[in-house]
């Protein structure tokens, strides 16, 4: 027969027992835990940086169209730009000057800067606010020469 104090010592030697199981439970627990604070999100994109375009015509009769060239399908939807247009920072841009039948191009403008160009089309890399502007003139057939 058992007596007291073997009793109490088997009770002591269960309930440590119990004891250092769920200590090693709450570790583990803990462990889990932390290890699941460490998973971050996958980081997101930068966010795209927007910039307004304007364009238009100064002078003349004549109309001026902008179309966005990008690498990928997105162009085909996106199709003419309507001034003003907010679009992505660094996208080119095809401009296309229109005249009427008895006018010409006078001159492209940038942001104030006259571009000394007379050419129906013009692309520009659109990295900042930008205003594209162009201006007709009358067409005038040159004279002969010697009358």
């Amino acid at each position: 027969m058992k007596t007291a104090m073997e009793k109490k010592e088997t009770g002591l030697m269960r309930q440590i027992g119990y004891l250092s199981f769920v200590v090693v439970l709450l570790y583990g627990l803990t462990l889990f835990a932390v290890s699941c604070d460490n998973d971050e999100d996958p980081p997101l994109p930068p966010a795209v940086e927007k910039v307004v375009l304007a364009f238009g015509v100064d002078q003349g009769e004549g109309q001026l169209s902008a179309k966005p060239k990008l690498e990928n399908t997105a162009a085909e939807k996106i199709g003419e730009l309507i001034s003003p247009a907010e679009i992505a920072k660094g996208t080119t841009v095809h401009f296309r000057a229109t005249h009427s039948k008895s006018w010409t191009i006078m001159y492209w403008k940038v942001n104030g800067v006259i571009i000394r160009s007379v050419e129906p089309e013009q692309t520009f890399v659109i990295d900042e606010h930008k205003e594209v502007r162009v201006a007709f003139k009358p067409y005038k057939s040159p004279e002969p020469e010697g009358l």
